[in-house]
Order: structure tokens, then C-alpha cells, then sequence
């Protein structure tokens, strides 16, 4: 039987022995319903889509991601936390290794995960002092700054 990387990645969620939170659009949802995937959703928090902020907190509070995003990859250097990129290659090399690590859909899903909850304290303690490859969140200061001193120079 040829399952969709969905359902791979559902199943590897649903083997986690820790909890998931998964904010899911209404039409995953539903695609999940339509081809008999419901299942997989037992014994994962699904939640309904959340905000930008919201969402940032509550990776800030987790132990750790998991995800296809990009954006979420650059995110979680900034506010010290791991991502499981479950994808076959990343725009964004220079995160794994510190922040991240690739997996491709399958069980490495899982086995990373529940190694990874096995001492969450070392894990974050090892990525708390590692700087941001995208900087160090003050570029819209200086921004400001260079302008003031343009116009104020003038």
C-alpha cells in the first residue's frame, strides 16, 4: 500500500510517547477524513490554525518543532529552540547542525523526536548560547539610526 508522505507524517506524530500539539487548516482536516486518515490523528492535540505571535509562543514554550517551514527553521534561532525539518533538502543550511536537523518523512521522524525528549534540558542548553545565523534581531535599530544620522546630517 503507497501512503502519502500525510499520512507518514501523521503516523510518526502519533507514535511520539510525549505530546503533540499540531495546529491543523480545516482543510487538512478534512483531507485527512477523506481518505480514512482520522485515525492518525488519535492521540494528537489538534488545534485549530493559530496566529503569527501565538504560534511563536507556544514553539518559544516547546521542547522542540517539528516542521516543513522554512520560516520556522530561521524562527526557532532566534527564540533557542530545535526543529525536526522534515523535508529532503533545506533552503537553509545554515541552521542544521545547530537548530535543526533534515529528516526525510518516515521513522526518522520519530526516532529523532523521542531522542531528543529523552533530556530536553541538554538539548536546549546546547543551541542556549548559539548566535542566529540571521542576526541578532537589532537591524531595524540601526536602520532607524543610519536614517536619523542621514537626515539629521543634512
Amino acid at each position: 500500500m503507497i501512503r502519502s508522505g500525510f499520512a507518514i507524517i501523521l503516523t510518526q506524530l502519533a507514535a511520539l510517547d510525549l505530546p503533540v500539539i499540531l495546529p491543523l487548516h480545516p482543510r487538512s482536516l478534512a483531507k485527512a477524513g477523506e481518505n480514512r486518515m482520522s485515525q492518525l490523528l488519535d492521540g494528537i492535540q489538534v488545534i485549530e490554525p493559530i496566529g503569527y505571535r501565538e504560534f511563536l509562543g507556544l514553539g518559544a514554550e516547546s521542547a522542540f518543532l517539528i516542521s516543513d517551514s522554512g520560516g520556522v527553521q530561521e524562527e526557532v534561532s532566534v527564540y533557542k529552540r530545535s526543529v525536526i525539518v522534515v523535508r529532503r533538502s533545506t533552503e537553509r543550511p545554515e541552521v542544521l547542525g545547530t537548530f535543526a536537523e533534515l529528516v526525510e518523512p518516515g521513522p526518522a521522524i520519530s526516532a529523532l523526536a523521542q531522542s531528543w525528549s529523552n533530556d530536553v534540558k541538554q538539548l536546549h542548553s546546547r543551541i542556549a548560547d548559539e548566535p542566529s545565523p540571521y542576526g541578532d534581531g537589532s537591524a531595524s535599530n540601526q536602520i532607524v539610526n543610519e536614517i536619523g544620522a542621514l537626515v539629521g546630517g543634512a
